[in-house]
C-alpha cells in the first residue's frame, strides 16, 4: 500500500512542474516594461522639442532687439528730433507710435508700450512676429572722452571744437508664437556718445 503523503507531495510536485501560462506571463512582464521606457522616451523627447522651441522664440526676440538697437543706434532722425534745449526723449512719454518697415515714422499709435516706438520686423523664415519697441532719451551734454580720435587724442588741440551728447537707447525685443500664443521678451540697454560741434 503507499503512502498518502507521497502521493499528495507528487500532485504537488506535478502541480509546480507544470509551466503553462510562465510565457504568458513572461511575455506581459516585458510588455509592460518596453511600454514604460516607450512613455519615458516620448516624454523626453517632447520636453527637449519644448526647449528647443523656447530657445528659438528666445534668439529670435534677441536679434529682433539688437535689429532694433542698430537702427536706433544710427538713425540720424531720432538724433536731430533730441536737441537738449527742445525734447529728451524720443518718443515723448505716452506718445509711442508705429514706426514704418522704411524707417519712416506713422501717426499710427499703439498701447504695447506706449513710452516706446514700435517697429514690427520683416519675417526671418519662421512662422514667428517678431516685434521691437525703441525709446531713446537724451542724459547731458559735456566733454568728448578721450579715445575717440578728436584733437585732444592726436595732440593737436585742447578739444574746443566739439562736444560730446550722451544718450541711452531702451529696447524690448518680442517674438509672438503664431501656434500657441507665447511671448518670449529681451531687453537692451545702450548708451551711445554723439561727438557734435560746438
Amino acid at each position: 500500500m503507499r503512502d498518502k503523503r507521497s502521493s499528495n507531495n507528487s500532485q504537488y510536485l506535478v502541480a509546480v512542474r507544470n509551466d503553462r501560462g510562465m510565457a504568458l506571463i513572461l511575455v506581459l512582464i516585458c510588455l509592460l516594461l518596453l511600454s514604460i521606457l516607450g512613455v519615458t522616451v516620448l516624454t523626453s523627447a517632447t520636453s527637449d522639442l519644448r526647449i528647443t522651441g523656447n530657445y528659438r522664440k528666445l534668439d529670435d526676440a534677441f536679434y529682433a532687439a539688437e535689429s532694433a538697437m542698430e537702427f536706433a543706434q544710427a538713425d540720424g532722425i531720432i538724433y536731430s528730433t533730441l536737441l537738449p534745449a527742445t525734447s529728451t526723449h524720443w518718443p515723448v512719454p505716452g506718445a509711442g507710435v508705429v514706426i514704418n518697415s522704411d524707417g519712416s515714422m506713422s501717426t499710427t499709435t499703439h498701447t504695447d508700450y506706449p513710452d516706446y516706438n514700435k517697429m514690427t520686423l520683416p519675417p526671418n523664415g519662421s512662422p514667428n512676429t517678431d516685434v521691437a519697441y525703441i525709446k531713446v532719451d537724451y542724459l547731458s551734454t559735456g566733454a568728448v572722452p578721450s579715445g575717440l580720435g578728436t584733437e585732444v587724442d592726436a595732440g593737436l588741440g585742447s578739444g574746443t571744437g566739439f562736444k560730446a551728447n550722451f544718450y541711452v537707447v531702451n529696447v524690448i525685443g518680442t517674438t509672438q508664437d503664431a501656434a500657441n500664443n507665447e511671448l518670449s521678451h529681451v531687453e537692451l540697454e545702450s548708451h551711445i556718445v554723439r561727438v557734435v560741434p560746438k
